[in-house]
């Protein structure tokens, strides 16, 4: 991963945390950045990633001398995609190039075959990547069939709801904005590869995945 991602870590409940958090943790005199999660992905997702939902058995890492569990392959894959996606004007690259470093450094250990069946979005969304940063030789069978057309957008994500006008002469903009987001982030988000056809996602799952959204925010208010 990149130097600037954070360890990912999962934990049981809200008091395992603020645990963790009294661990100062240093290795060879660098600050070392831990995220400790109890749902590992964003409610903005239509995703969960606790304990009780891993795709596989969490590996055991000992943080100064207290021993914690870390995501495996897949899961991290599944994180990491997720985030990629959060809502924001553009991809960061940041986030691209965890995936795919990531992807890349782990590929012989990766049960791809399995990833593929039961976390078909999570390597549709590397496909998509090749779009912004050419996949390195271990990902390339992951990508596009040849002769696919280039989706729309690439590399523009979904704009924050709160960036989003409604006052007068702007709420034609404000529709279109929610309802055709750029083709490439839709297809990452919703799962659908090349050559499948979004309007039937459009106007299904996503005015379901916008209606979410504004009540989340309606009721946090």
């Amino acid at each position: 991963m990149s130097n600037s991602s954070p360890t990912i870590l999962l934990v049981d409940d809200e008091d395992s945390i603020q645990t963790l958090l009294t661990y100062p943790l240093e290795r060879d005199g660098y600050r070392v950045a831990v995220e400790v999660h109890v749902d590992a992905i964003s409610h903005d997702q239509p995703d969960s990633l606790t304990l009780t939902a891993l795709s596989e058995p969490p590996r055991m890492v000992t943080i100064e001398g207290r021993e914690v569990r870390a995501f495996g392959h897949l899961d991290m894959l599944r994180h990491l995609t997720c985030h990629l996606l959060e809502p924001g004007a553009r991809t960061r690259l940041v986030n691209v190039v965890d995936v795919i470093e990531y992807a890349g450094c782990h590929a012989g250990a990766i049960d791809w075959a399995r990833l593929t069946r039961e976390q078909p979005r999570t390597v549709n969304t590397i496909a998509l990547l090749d779009y912004l940063v050419p996949l390195p030789k271990p990902l390339q069978t992951l990508r596009a069939p040849a002769g696919s057309a280039v989706p729309d957008g690439v590399g523009q994500g979904f704009p924050p709801l709160s960036t989003v006008r409604f006052g007068r002469g702007q709420r034609l903009g404000a529709l279109r904005a929610l309802l055709y987001p750029s083709e490439w982030w839709m297809r990452a988000y919703y799962g659908v590869p090349a050559g499948r056809a979004l309007a039937p996602v459009r106007w299904t799952r996503h005015v379901w995945r916008l209606a979410h959204w504004g009540l989340r925010r309606t009721a946090g208010a």
